[in-house]
């Protein structure tokens, strides 16, 4: 993974293994810069919050994010009758200078 250009304050992920692009990714965001990665299954959120607990980032939150169609018709709001629901996990990072830990 290439990123042209640096001092970015926010990089979004949308990756299978959004873990193995973190040591690209630091070159290129600004101290207090955010990372926001979107995963659609748990163990890919286990796997990147390890990975940026070894390093200079603080307040990681994650939050499951579902999705449910609505029946709007009228004075008849409800959700469907018959919920298919896909299911998906937001991780949001921030990144800190490298000697802060210091």
């Amino acid at each position: 993974m290439q990123l042209i250009g640096s001092d970015y304050d926010r990089i979004v992920l949308d990756l299978p293994e959004p873990w193995r692009v973190i040591d690209h990714v630091e070159n290129c965001l600004r101290p207090g810069g955010i990372i926001v990665s979107y995963s659609p299954s748990i163990m890919q959120v286990s796997k990147l919050t390890d990975r940026l607990k070894r390093d200079n980032y603080a307040m990681t939150k994650t939050q499951e994010i579902l999705s449910r169609s609505w029946h709007v018709e009228g004075r008849a709001v409800r959700p469907d009758h018959r919920m298919v629901a896909h299911t998906g996990f937001i991780t949001s990072t921030r990144f800190l200078e490298s000697n802060s830990f210091s």
